[in-house]
């Protein structure tokens, strides 16, 4: 039997995690002053969630397919906010 609510996906669960890491590091006090990184990271990494959950409900494979590509897109950002964070020295290898 399939999901029967988004946050049954394996992939909402993965991106899930990620939000809560970003939310983690961007709590940070060496961070938090940065407010363009922290509203990009937050903002990339809650986009993942939302475009999974949204699509989930649209009942349609074409429809839901979207979203996921959609969130993965802003998974993908959130790799390069990952390298930012590194050249920023927020986070270490």
């Amino acid at each position: 039997m399939g999901a029967r609510t988004h946050r049954e996906l394996q992939a909402w669960q993965w991106a899930d995690r990620v939000r809560r890491r970003v939310l983690e590091l961007t709590r940070q006090p060496h961070v938090r002053n940065d407010r363009d990184f922290v509203w990009q990271a937050q903002r990339a990494a809650a986009s993942s969630c939302r475009n999974l959950a949204e699509g989930f409900y649209r009942h349609r494979h074409r429809e839901f397919a979207h979203f996921v590509n959609i969130a993965r897109s802003s998974l993908g950002e959130l790799l390069d906010t990952n390298d930012e964070a590194g050249l920023k020295g927020y986070i270490s290898p």
